[in-house]
């Protein structure tokens, strides 16, 4: 019986090669280090990650009162709401509404709200800012803007300008705006 276990210990010292951990951790040191050499640090993938989600978010909820608006053949609002169900400009951490605003107080009524959700602070700061000042984004059934205007987002990463503007043409469309910088 000794023998055997001598002769398996003087194999097992004779193989060489690594383990299955050693090779994680060795591979998940390259990966760290190549991903900040080549691309910037983890913390500026999730702030990319992040953003690109709040944009894809504003234009479903742009695109889903626009096309509301062509099928209902009604006018469709999509704002923020104040703490007492009005329009307002500011977005961060407030509720956000589709509706019908028949009788144009622009606040939702029961009846006339078509979608509702909350845009979480953890996506960053957005503002809605238009040449008329009206808080809101108003769709006619032809699906063009009522006015145009601009979302600003910003993450507040370091500096005080814009992350995203996010702009709506007098058409109706939302495109990203790469020519004009906002501050927040």
């Amino acid at each position: 019986m000794e023998d055997r276990r001598s002769g398996f210990a003087n194999r097992a010292a004779r193989q060489h090669g690594y383990s299955l951990l050693e090779l994680l951790v060795a591979g998940t040191i390259v990966a760290v280090f190549l991903q900040a050499t080549a691309g910037g640090s983890l913390h500026d993938l999730i702030t990319r990650n992040k953003r690109q989600v709040a944009v894809q978010e504003l234009m479903r909820l742009i695109q889903y009162s626009r096309s509301e608006a062509i099928h209902r053949q009604e006018r469709v609002t999509l704002c923020a709401l104040d703490a007492s169900g009005m329009c307002a400009g500011n977005w961060s951490g407030r509720d956000v509404a589709v509706f019908v605003d028949r009788d144009g107080d622009q606040r939702v009524q029961p009846a006339e709200a078509l979608q509702r959700s909350t845009w979480p602070q953890s996506r960053g700061e957005l503002l809605w800012r238009a040449a008329l000042r009206y808080p809101a984004v108003t769709f006619t059934p032809q699906g063009a803007a009522l006015q145009n205007g601009s979302f600003v987002l910003c993450q507040h990463d370091g500096d005080r300008s814009a992350d995203v503007v996010l702009s709506i043409n007098r058409g109706g469309r939302p495109y990203i705006n790469t020519t004009r910088r906002r501050s927040c």
